[in-house]
């Protein structure tokens, strides 16, 4: 930026003549003292050293006083405006990717879920179709697929220069087919979706309820029980093998019902103090996506036990 190279070559000047300043300052102060101690009259050559020496200083101080006059006061209100441009500019960029990411999620949404209960329904489909649809995948690939776009953009959502993360959910309740027996059963647990910082054995399925858990386990369960008993956005932190980790854990909601937590939506990375201040609400709205991804997912999984009983 041109201003704040006009402001470097000043600072520069400064420092270049700042020490010779001193140093003249102390020279005139030593002459003006010894004048002083020595003046018995006016007429006397130490008198007039001791005049001019006071004119001397009083010149110096008028040329610092001007000095610091001409600081480019100017300049650093138009590297600040530069600044708030620049913020601005990156603000809208962030808002911009979060939109994007908002939009390509729910087009994942609709892409993967499909009518499936009423057999009635023109657009029914069978057995085959059904089983290539988002219950024959895996609950981590599918909602890793589903959320892609916002999981790729976590460090523009939360402003940090971490690129690696660890993402988890706790799922209560969700459907699970039992082939053998050819009914629905249905499992709580951690799901880990992606697994950036390796701390997949930190997050064992059972540590929600587990309570036998090691000290690091027991640091990570108070925080997801902080959020889910309390249905509110949590941000704590944990050490694990001696590295300090930040988690950010997130109500997920019953579908059409904020008031309740079906699960939790778990972010961990490395330590960070701070976050944008719209964190909370960007990521309700995805866990609001991914309610709709669930119960579309369990939908699934009744519908494909109900064709096969029929």
């Amino acid at each position: 930026m041109r201003n704040l190279q006009e402001l470097k070559r000043w600072i520069d000047t400064i420092i270049k003549v700042g020490p010779y300043i001193i140093v003249f300052e102390v020279v005139i102060g030593a002459i003006m003292a010894v004048a002083s101690s020595q003046v018995k009259a006016i007429d006397t050559l130490w008198f007039g050293i001791l005049v001019f020496s006071i004119v001397v200083f009083i010149a110096l101080n008028i040329f610092k006083f001007i000095n610091e006059k001409s600081f480019p006061k100017l300049l650093i209100e138009n590297i600040e405006n530069e600044i708030n441009k620049d913020n601005l500019t990156k603000s809208f960029a962030r808002k911009s990717l979060i939109n994007e990411a908002i939009s390509s999620t729910l087009i994942g949404l609709n892409d993967q879920t499909c009518k499936l209960t009423n057999k009635a329904d023109p657009f029914y489909q069978d057995e085959e179709d059904i089983s290539n649809r988002m219950c024959e995948k895996d609950i981590e690939d599918g909602i890793l697929n589903l959320l892609n776009p916002y999981l790729s953009n976590l460090h523009f959502i939360l402003e940090s220069f971490n690129s690696k993360y660890t993402v988890a959910t706790y799922l209560s309740d969700i459907a699970t087919e039992n082939t053998m027996q050819n009914n629905v059963e249905t499992k709580t647990g951690i799901y880990v979706i992606k697994d950036d910082m390796k701390l997949k054995t930190v997050l064992q399925w059972d540590l929600f309820e587990n309570s036998t858990l090691t000290a690091e386990k027991q640091e990570i369960q108070n925080i997801l029980r902080l959020s889910k008993n309390n249905n509110r956005f949590e941000k704590g932190s944990f050490t694990f093998n001696g590295e300090l980790y930040s988690l950010f854990s997130t109500p997920i909601p019953i579908v059409c019902d904020d008031n309740y937590a079906d699960g939790l939506f778990i972010v961990i990375c490395e330590s960070i103090d701070t976050f944008p201040n719209d964190t909370e609400e960007i990521f309700r709205i995805f866990n609001r996506i991914l309610a709709n991804w669930i119960s579309k997912y369990n939908e699934c999984v009744y519908s494909r036990i109900n064709f096969k009983n029929q």
